[in-house]
């Protein structure tokens, strides 16, 4: 969906222009907007664990950003803010019209992922072996722990 897509490009840009505090912050919102979404736009019940993980969300991103008053990166920007919460609102689109038009979300998912894989695997092998930065495997310099690693939360972190 190009909604996800959207919003990654668009996190991407703002974390540039921003603290990773204020860039965090404002992403973990998202959770607000997909559940006052979800109440607008999918007609969903609310109950009072709902409401209460939005308070929990909003109080959790007042208290990081009382940690952002020593800037560690870029200085936050209104622009780069602006930017995070354009992605915040993309991301929840994403997850609105997921919900509202997939039947089968594991089934949709489980597509999706064999279709980058088959599609974008060869595509990101090709693009790597014709690039002129190519100077052998990146996994070379991984030691056997790392790759294992690696493997394992690709596998198991997003199920």
């Amino acid at each position: 969906m190009p909604v996800f897509f959207a919003g990654q490009w668009s996190y991407g840009v703002g974390l540039a222009m921003t603290s990773v505090t204020s860039s965090t912050v404002i992403c973990t919102t998202s959770s607000v907007t997909t559940f006052l979404g979800s109440r607008y736009f999918l007609s969903e019940p609310s109950s009072a664990k709902k409401w209460l993980g939005v308070l929990l969300c909003i109080t959790g991103a007042v208290l990081l950003l009382q940690g952002d008053r020593a800037p560690s990166g870029p200085a936050p920007s209104w622009v780069g803010d602006l930017i995070c919460w354009l992605s915040a609102l993309f991301y929840s689109a994403y997850v609105l019209l997921v919900r509202a038009l997939v039947r089968d979300p594991l089934q949709f998912f489980s597509f999706l992922g064999a279709y980058v894989l088959l599609l974008g695997g060869p595509a990101v092998a090709l693009l790597l072996h014709f690039s002129p930065a190519y100077a052998g495997p990146f996994w070379a310099s991984f030691s056997p722990e790392v790759l294992w690693l690696l493997l394992l939360t690709g596998l198991l972190d997003n199920a």
